[in-house]
């Protein structure tokens, strides 16, 4: 054939990639169509041949190489065809509005996995990370902490509105008693959170009890009941003290109860963990109970507001967590940040359960939106063909769902209202959009975090799957070792520029066969 140029322009070509191109083409226009990829005869074509490829959502080779022109990208092709590397998704995103509950998911999701000596240093670094914050809060942030724990006590906030960040890390046990004289719970509370803040140990309930203690609390009375937990270290408030009596809950009848039977009286969350602590000890050897989970330690600690965007290497998955800040100022920045990283992520979108559904509703459509609309490709460039995209993988959490007011939503709307909520979702959003049919439930109460592990399975799942048209020349692997082991050793991603090429030999090999520049780029399109 004599072919010498071929416009296919403005067509809703999705693949275009015969088996040879005639050795006299020398112009070929395939822009303004739905092409992912690159021909790849383009990789061996004539030196003098002629490309116009844009108004495409190109993916191979990456948009940041392309842009250096048709020389680097033939150069990229040919690499590649010799040995690749298939990216796999190697980032969390958490996504969801403020005080929803992710920066607290993170830590759960690292608990899962560490070792009890690792579950020592990691619950040690987030305390110190809970400090730095709590030390640069203000009086009237310490006030809303306290009237938050105190289910909006006035007075309780009102007393500690004087207190900034650092004074409140001064307080003692006997400074909060004579602060909050009415709310013994509260000031008990506080002192063990700033215990935990400054480095001492840390109880996740009463201490060991004595065996006169336990025969004290089980021959109590209904009236008695709150002196004897006093005796063991519990303190609760009038009101607590009043539910346990409405309920004619008295210390024989004590070790009767889990969790769930507290929360049905109406037992708060903190001090119904402290109450378990006890009840563990009073139920008999034989049929022994778990001491609480270190996951109720997360809750116990003050929420900090994360800024921006807070990256957090999880080594044991291997795995970036993406922390997104969830205030409304922050919103702008996420569309940038999300359009680089969405192909080669899992997403976790996390949601405050105790809101009303329609509530919820609104705000999944909202987080949904924003990373659909970071995306440029068009619609019918998702599916499972093997010329089209795969759509994100997306996770959704409900946080809270261990409270009253999650309960009383369920028993308003029903059991099923998550899933039918995330059902109508998956349809909304689809194909660019997948959605986990399983609507994800931590509980910290639990030993286990309740359904962290579940959660932590289907990340793992969901990022050890490779990522079609993300594939790179296997000459880079000596720069991707290279970078992730600084990552690890330091805990912090290094600045990958010509500087950094230079002082690392290993990266010598991969700047000799592609070029710095087209290194850099790579490794920029890629994350």
């Amino acid at each position: 054939t004599s072919l010498t140029s071929l416009d296919l322009r403005s067509n809703a070509l999705v693949a275009f990639d015969p088996q040879g191109a005639p050795p006299t083409l020398r112009k070929l226009v395939i822009a303004n169509c739905q092409l992912l990829r690159l021909p790849a005869f383009v990789a061996d074509a004539a030196p003098d041949f002629q490309l116009s490829f844009g108004d495409n959502p190109i993916i191979f080779p990456p948009r940041s190489v392309c842009v250096l022109g048709l020389s680097a990208i033939r150069f990229y092709m040919r690499q590649t065809r010799q040995g690749q590397l298939q990216l796999q998704r190697s980032r969390l995103l958490l996504l969801g509005d403020g005080g929803a509950g992710k920066t607290t998911l993170k830590a759960a999701l690292q608990l899962c996995t560490s070792s009890p000596a690792s579950t020592t240093t990691l619950l040690t670094s987030i305390a110190q990370q809970t400090k730095s914050a709590v030390a640069r809060w203000s009086c009237a942030e310490v006030a809303e902490w306290v009237a938050e724990i105190s289910n909006g006590d006035a007075i309780c906030k009102q007393l500690f509105s004087a207190i900034d960040g650092r004074a409140l890390l001064l307080q003692t046990a006997t400074s909060l008693q004579q602060l909050a004289p009415h709310r013994p719970d509260v000031a008990q509370h506080i002192n063990r959170v700033v215990n935990c803040l400054n480095g001492e140990a840390v109880s996740f309930g009463a201490g060991q009890l004595t065996p006169a203690t336990k025969q004290a609390i089980a021959s109590a009375s209904i009236s008695d009941l709150p002196a004897a937990l006093q005796q063991a270290g519990l303190e609760l408030s009038a009101a607590t003290v009043q539910r346990l009596a409405g309920a004619e809950i008295d210390g024989a009848s004590l070790p009767l109860l889990d969790q769930d039977a507290l929360a049905e009286v109406g037992v708060p969350l903190g001090p119904r963990r402290r109450l378990l602590a006890v009840i563990y000890q009073l139920q008999p050897q034989q049929s022994p109970r778990p001491s609480p989970s270190p996951f109720a330690l997360l809750l116990d600690l003050p929420h900090v507001w994360t800024e921006g965007v807070d990256l957090t290497h999880w080594e044991d998955a291997g795995l970036t967590v993406w922390d997104f800040a969830g205030q409304i100022e922050y919103f702008p920045g996420h569309h940038l940040f999300l359009r680089g990283v969405r192909a080669r992520a899992v997403v976790a979108i996390v949601f405050d359960a105790r809101q009303p559904v329609h509530v919820s509703r609104k705000r999944l459509q909202h987080w949904l939106s924003t990373l659909d609309a970071s995306s440029t490709t068009p619609d019918q460039c998702f599916g499972d063909g093997a010329h089209q995209l795969e759509p994100v993988k997306v996770l959704v959490v409900a946080t809270h769902t261990d409270t009253h007011a999650f309960r009383e939503c369920v028993q308003q709307h029903g059991s099923d209202q998550l899933d039918n909520l995330v059902a109508s979702l998956r349809d909304q959003f689809a194909p660019s959009i997948a959605i986990h049919q399983h609507v994800f439930r931590p509980d910290y109460t639990a030993d286990d975090g309740g359904g962290v592990p579940l959660l932590h399975t289907a990340v793992l799942e969901a990022c050890r799957t490779d990522v079609r048209h993300h594939e790179m020349p296997a000459s880079l692997q000596p720069v991707l070792e290279c970078v992730q082991a600084i990552a690890t050793a330091h805990a912090a991603w290094p600045v990958v520029d010509a500087d950094f090429l230079l002082a690392h030999e290993e990266c010598a090999e991969a700047v000799e066969a592609l070029g710095k520049p087209t290194v850099l780029a790579t490794l920029e399109e890629k994350g």
